[in-house]
């Protein structure tokens, strides 16, 4: 019999808990108003532990690739000097973004559509070139639930959480 000797158990969960500490710095969640909290019987906190927990597992067993990307210079030639700071997550904040991104990717030929359908919801932006992974950005705030569903289901494409100008998290399914 071929017992396949992995890593010990602690080393896997002490690197799921980092990878879970990397998510809840990194990505901005908004507040889910469901009753999925109700209907599982825990607290919204349990429920959030679990998804981000799911997450950080598909990343140590390399389902998915994470990264945080910082730059000064992200979207090129984009004008990010007018972008309110003051309302960073704002509704002006929002659409002023998702223009600079917009603009972007139609500079490079990308065809950008405005809220594609995901497997779960909705993205605020879908960029697609033949021959590409598909590119799905979600700009400032997301939904947990529904990155980690996505996450989960939806391979081969490229996810972008926007939460500031210059960063970006980038999922690679």
């Amino acid at each position: 019999m071929n017992h396949n000797k992995g890593l010990p158990w602690h080393i896997v969960e002490k690197r799921i808990h980092e990878e879970i500490d990397w998510l809840k710095k990194v990505i901005d969640v908004v507040e889910e108003e469901n009753n999925l909290d109700t209907a599982l019987g825990m607290g919204r906190w349990a429920i959030n532990y679990y998804l981000y927990r799911l997450i950080a597992i598909l990343i140590v067993n390399g389902q998915i690739k994470a990264k945080e990307i910082n730059s000064r210079n992200l979207w090129g030639d984009g004008d990010i000097t007018n972008i309110d700071k003051t309302h960073r997550h704002g509704q002006e904040w929002h659409v002023n973004m998702m223009n600079i991104i917009d603009n972007y990717f139609k500079k490079q030929n990308y065809l950008v559509s405005t809220e594609p359908n995901l497997y779960h919801g909705r993205a605020d932006l879908g960029i697609f070139m033949e021959n590409k992974k598909d590119l799905y950005v979600e700009v400032g705030t997301t939904s947990i639930y529904k990155l980690c569903l996505n996450l989960h289901f939806m391979k081969d494409n490229i996810f972008l959480i926007v939460p500031q100008e210059n960063r970006v998290i980038e999922f690679k399914t």
